[in-house]
């Protein structure tokens, strides 16, 4: 693109293939070969809509306003970076997308999109006719999505929607025809106008565990002809597993991201498997804290959990009770089990063992099962365990629920000294050796709650 020298209005400066709009330096239309100069201050409406042939774009930290549907059609743009020292916007993490930094609103993706767990909007058309993107994972610290935010991406062929979600804007997932499935993790519904263009009479929408009449009563989203709510449901006051007599877990049972009962499984080939000859769950992979965090607000089925997680998880009531696991640790492998947005309580110990953890929770609440390093090992987070003596067996587990008005007994911490004791988020706060200093506060003391004075 070239505007001749002489023009008194538009100019094409720096051999940038683009027309600029001089007194403004407004970049009023950009090809594929455009590089936008540091001069330039604004990139006005539509400017490389349907560019097609555009893989990259680089933001210079001169440019502090960006118009509506700047990138819309181009499907073919793989890398969007925002220059350091840009004061109003950015593509934090390499997430090749342009974020308002001080909103985190995302305003502009392509098909390499990675949202950040900052971004807390989608804006208006960010990713509207880019039918290159594949494949995208709103994370749950997103609240809203605008109007054509994913509009006319025809190349998605799943999309999950968070429980953060609180609002979605008109034609916000319009032609993206090749959904083969939707899945929404809302568990309060509200009217939307979103599904035009999507055959809602095939592809089937999933909905949590309870939700699906909800879904059936609310506008936008009864338009599906198969709502099938998928989840896990939330276990009764007692009960358990033993795995050395189940009838419905055998050597062939899928346990690859599947409920059996009101268990979830996530054990894939390699990563562990399930042993009719010892009766047990055996897990070969280990499961990083930060990322059992992570999984907050995610699709249990969806790759993300099962490519990051590897153990059991199931539900369990609003209240105070118990979870006790019978199970057994060889090499480097421990026990972890974390109840709720509680920290994971860990358990260090080489054999057989029968292991309760107290929990008190406000709401129903996952209760995690699966596998960590020892303190000693060497490396951190999830790696596959190459040998075959760093294992987690599971050969149980039980879960009770207590009257939350028949355990708090006040006690002095005297009654308690050589007590383990953890605080109402499950959390280990004394191992037993001296309780004697703790300051004043509720904790949990052998699955009661106590109070110390």
């Amino acid at each position: 693109m070239i505007v001749e020298d002489g023009n008194t209005v538009y100019d094409s400066r720096d051999n940038c293939n683009a027309i600029i709009e001089t007194e403004k330096n407004e970049l009023i239309s950009g090809c594929k070969n455009t590089i936008i100069p540091n001069s330039v201050i604004t990139i006005g409406d539509y400017a490389f809509e349907r560019c097609s042939g555009l893989t990259l774009i680089t933001i210079p930290n001169s440019v502090t306003s960006i118009g509506s549907s700047v990138f819309s059609g181009c499907c073919g743009l793989t890398t969007m970076i925002v220059e350091d020292g840009n004061t109003v916007y950015d593509s934090r993490d390499n997430c090749n997308a342009i974020i308002k930094t001080e909103s985190n609103e995302l305003i502009n993706g392509c098909k390499n999109t990675i949202i950040p767990n900052s971004v807390t909007s989608i804006g208006g058309r960010a990713f509207s006719g880019c039918s290159g993107l594949t494949s995208i994972t709103i994370p749950n610290s997103v609240t809203s999505i605008g109007n054509y935010a994913f509009s006319g991406c025809s190349g998605l062929t799943s999309i999950t929607i968070p429980n953060s979600v609180t609002s979605i804007g008109n034609y916000a997932f319009s032609y993206c025809s090749g959904l083969t499935e939707v899945v929404s993790l809302i568990s309060e519904p509200l009217p939307i106008n979103v599904w035009y263009g999507v055959n809602t009479n095939e592809i089937p929408l999933y909905v949590p565990v309870g939700t699906k009449e909800l879904y059936e009563a609310t506008e936008g989203w009864n338009v599906f002809a198969n709502i099938i709510e998928r989840g896990i449901s939330v276990a009764g006051d007692d009960g358990g597993v033993d795995f050395a007599n189940n009838p419905d877990i055998d050597q062939d049972t899928d346990l690859n991201g599947n409920v059996v009962g009101n268990i979830f499984y996530n054990i894939s080939d390699g990563n562990g498997e399930y042993s009719s000859a010892e009766g047990c769950i055996i897990l070969r992979k280990t499961t990083s804290d930060e990322q059992v965090d992570n999984m907050v607000g995610l699709d249990l089925f969806g790759e993300d959990v099962k490519n990051n997680y590897t153990g059991i998880i199931f539900m369990v009531q609003q209240g105070s009770g118990t979870v006790k696991v019978n199970a057994e640790t060889t090499g480097n492998m421990t026990l972890k089990v974390k109840v709720g947005h509680g920290q994971p309580v860990e358990m260090v110990f080489s054999g057989k063992l029968e292991v309760t953890v107290p929990y008190a929770v406000s709401e129903p609440s996952y209760v995690y099962i699966y596998g960590g390093e020892k303190p000693t090992a060497n490396a951190r987070g999830t790696t596959a365990n190459t040998s075959t003596d760093n294992v987690l067996k599971i050969y149980g587990i039980e879960w009770s629920k207590q009257d939350i008005s028949t355990i708090m007994n006040p006690v002095c911490e005297k009654e308690f000294i050589s007590t383990p004791v953890y605080n109402l988020n499950g959390q280990l706060i004394k191992k037993g050796n001296d309780n004697s200093n703790l300051p004043r506060g509720i904790y949990i003391v052998n699955g009661k709650k106590v109070v110390v004075k």
